[in-house]
């Protein structure tokens, strides 16, 4: 405990300087967090805008596709083929790997439909020779070219799309419609869940939307892009990696057509945590995409600062608690000297204080007048030997007693000295007559510290004066009594008194 006493204000500038360090750093905190939450909702804001503009750019390849069939529906493989390598979709988008077009094919015209596919010896013919469309559905909707044409993709020739029922009721819907859609696909040969599927209706000699009828009438078929959702959403993914976020793509399906309103993941990064993220920690971005709904999702992987920000933020607290730590022993060891330096003068003051207090003792005690000092309270504080001889009561001392000897006017606080007469009787039995001066005393300040009494002996003179009194009352009465006749002269022999 006297070590704490000891460094008491060191310790009280530390934590001083400690506090002022940590509400600097919670201010900077909070602009710090208040910019990373602006910050993080524009750079989710500008991710969805950049994924919708990739979707918007393969629906355009798409609209060429349909543009390209409405000039000429009798486009052949190879044409179809030289058309969307025409498109450079491969460097345009490279999430998109395939293109294909889709036919509506009657049941009755389904045996012809193949013998006409398989009888073509132009482009692909080797692999269009073995052509057939396996389905119940009537009429099938079958995917009739793709491109690049190779053994991959020619596996997936002749699949009617239609057995999906709601990939069934999505061309239904987009028939009637005209608009682009799209739905998860699973296709021959590649990963399951990973392929996204765009179908755009196309018409033939239908320049202008009447209805609905008319539309279907006239309906040739659907042009279809494939793309992998990892491709599409790696370019978003190290972005939103690199500014601390990990995301989750989720198709919220539409209301438009029965079976297509679904909330399933299409993506989630490998970031994205196992367990189930509250929805405090989640922020979502919506895209309206191909006539569907797409939620974008972002969850912090660390804290909402960056680590630049981060490191301010530590490289502040540390320097404001060295800077405390360096104050506090610099003030103590500053400290330390001065009270070293303190000592060493009382050390050296002390024999010439205490010599200055003997001295000073020395000759209030060979003063021959009683001499009282009384504090603030009217005790007695110093009496000097006569006083205590003169005015003490039996063998008692006089300090710490307050009884006034003269009057009260000893113990009250003056605005003067007061100089009074007064009889006493003393100790040894004798009355004496004083001179007493009461005289306040004020410290630099000009505060009441208390009163000094001085009693000055005039026993003798005052004696003297009585005795002379009474001589010369004494010579008035016999001069009066007197029949003689007497004059009085002064030194120039002038009278000054004659008798009557």
């Amino acid at each position: 405990m006297q070590h704490i006493k000891r460094f008491r204000t060191a310790i009280l500038l530390m934590l001083s300087g400690l506090t002022l360090t940590a509400i600097a750093v919670g201010l900077l905190y909070g602009q710090f967090a208040s910019s990373a939450l602006m910050r993080k909702q524009q750079l989710q804001f500008g991710l969805a805008q950049q994924l919708a503009a990739h979707l918007v750019q393969k629906e355009a390849i798409l609209r060429q596709i349909q543009s390209a069939f409405i000039a000429h529906p009798t486009l052949s493989r190879g044409q179809f083929n030289q058309l969307v390598l025409n498109t450079n979709f491969s460097v345009r988008t490279p999430a998109l790997f395939a293109i294909g077009f889709i036919r509506p094919v009657a049941t009755a015209q389904r045996d012809q439909y193949i013998l006409d596919r398989r009888s073509e010896t132009g482009f692909g013919a080797e692999f269009y020779s073995t052509f057939y469309v396996q389905t119940q559905s009537s009429p099938s909707q079958v995917l009739e070219l793709v491109s690049p044409l190779n053994r991959s993709s020619a596996q997936w020739l002749g699949e009617d799309f239609s057995k999906n029922p709601p990939v069934h009721a999505g061309l239904a819907w987009a028939t009637g419609t005209g608009q682009a859609w799209g739905s998860v696909m699973n296709l021959r040969g590649m990963p399951s869940g990973d392929v996204y599927a765009l179908y755009l209706p196309i018409y033939q000699a239908l320049f202008e939307h009447t209805n609905k009828e008319t539309l279907e009438y006239n309906y040739l078929g659907s042009a279809v892009a494939w793309l992998k959702l990892s491709e599409l959403l790696a370019e978003t993914e190290r972005a939103a990696h690199s500014a601390g976020f990990a995301l989750r793509l989720i198709d919220q399906g539409t209301s438009e057509f029965e079976g297509s309103k679904t909330d399933s993941i299409l993506f989630a990064s490998k970031k994205w945590p196992n367990f189930k993220v509250s929805a405090e920690r989640v922020n979502s971005q919506l895209l309206s995409v191909a006539g569907r709904q797409w939620r974008l999702e972002f969850t912090e992987l660390a804290g909402p600062l960056q680590p630049t920000e981060q490191r301010i933020l530590v490289m502040l607290a540390l320097l404001g608690g060295v800077l405390s730590l360096l104050f506090a022993f610099m003030f103590q060891r500053y400290f330390q000297q001065h009270r070293q330096l303190e000592l060493l003068m009382q050390q050296q003051e002390a024999p010439l204080q205490m010599r200055f207090e003997r001295e000073s003792l020395a000759i209030l005690e060979a003063v021959s007048d009683p001499l009282l000092l009384r504090d603030t309270t009217g005790k007695v504080v110093y009496a000097n030997a006569m006083a205590e001889l003169r005015f003490g009561q039996d063998a008692q001392s006089l300090i710490d007693h307050s009884h006034f000897v003269f009057d009260a006017a000893e113990l009250g606080n003056l605005a003067m000295p007061v100089q009074l007469n007064f009889a006493h009787l003393d100790r040894d039995g004798l009355e004496r007559q004083y001179d007493v001066i009461i005289k306040p005393l004020r410290n630099d300040e000009l505060h009441w510290i208390g009163n000094v009494v001085h009693a000055r002996d005039i026993s003798a003179s005052t004696a003297v004066t009585l005795d002379l009194q009474y001589q010369l009352d004494r010579l008035n009465k016999l001069v009066e009594v007197s029949s003689d006749w007497f004059w009085e002269q002064d030194a120039q022999a002038r009278f000054t008194y004659v008798s009557g």
